[in-house]
């Protein structure tokens, strides 16, 4: 370990009983968070997230206990946070597992295994509708399959839908787009059983359950739009200048790659730029869609 993984493994343990504290190598963004193995007090074996902002320890702990406290099967128990100085971290109960995305991919899974997936996943978007919580962060990295059932992690970004307000990390307008926004389905917004019906989509239909599976499609299909949460967005013409900015780093920037990013974020701002200047309660999915389309094509 560095000298600071170091330190912070020596105030885990002073401060918290929490021993053999090692890096753990999982897909993280290491410029907002990374990841730690430990051992508690009484031998339990715990996953610890440490992040630059403390705001985010607090929300992670505070929304997936809501979720724990609905349905314990699919998401982790959260232990203890730490939201003030010298070092912000959120510690739960370790489950391994591999991404769902990983198991599709080994064409490992059989219909029967499939068939449990898909139902977990229909639970799992029950627990989401009957709490007050938006995860808004769902993707192939963070579904997990434990134990061969669903899991769900991540809820640092996640927030209220009654009374939403956002964190304030991302009181900056586009600070919260442009941290999120080379995910699907969230550029402008987040709905949890809109990315919930890509998933479905991801494990697919066999003969063996076509029929729940096509119940579980409409049930998740028909509460898009619900609990979506759409992000304040600065007014459009201060997102044009945003555009016109990125299109002229693209044409001097000197590698290929900054070209490639400066081109693809100017296209994020003029897709923005439809949204900017509409009511959030205005703001529809077919247009949302559009960028899905768009990101794919990339």
């Amino acid at each position: 370990m560095d000298s600071s993984s170091s330190e912070f493994a020596h105030f885990l343990n002073i401060q918290y009983g929490i021993s053999n504290t090692v890096p753990f190598s999982c897909v993280n963004n290491a410029a907002v968070s990374t990841l730690f193995l430990g051992d508690t007090p009484e031998g339990r074996k715990i996953l610890i997230k440490r992040s630059l902002y403390g705001e985010l320890c607090a929300n992670e702990h505070v929304r997936g206990s809501e979720l724990y406290l609905i349905d314990k099967r699919y998401f982790a128990e959260q232990l203890c946070y730490c939201d003030t100085p010298p070092f912000f971290f959120t510690a739960q109960a370790y489950m391994p597992g591999i991404r769902i995305i990983e198991a599709i991919k080994a064409r490992c899974l059989t219909d029967e295994q499939k068939l449990i997936l898909i139902e977990d996943l229909r639970n799992i978007f029950l627990a989401l509708k009957k709490s007050n919580v938006v995860h808004r962060d769902i993707h192939y990295n963070n579904i997990l399959i434990h134990n061969g059932h669903l899991l769900l992690v991540d809820f640092q970004i996640a927030v209220q839908k009654e009374g939403y307000q956002e964190l304030d990390v991302y009181r900056n307008l586009l600070s919260l787009v442009n941290h999120r926004g080379y995910h699907l389905n969230c550029v402008a917004g987040w709905d949890d059983a809109h990315t919930l019906l890509g998933i479905l989509r991801l494990i697919g239909s066999a003969p063996l359950y076509e029929k729940i599976y096509a119940e579980i499609e409409q049930e998740i299909a028909a509460h898009i739009g619900t609990d979506t949460i759409w992000y304040p967005l600065p007014t459009g013409s201060q997102l044009r200048k945003k555009y016109i900015l990125a299109r002229l780093k693209s044409l001097f920037a000197l590698k290929k790659k900054k070209r490639r990013q400066y081109r693809f974020q100017a296209k994020i701002y003029d897709f923005l730029t439809r949204y900017a200047d509409v009511p959030p309660h205005a703001r529809q999915f077919p247009l949302h869609n559009e960028f899905e389309e768009f990101y794919s094509a990339k």
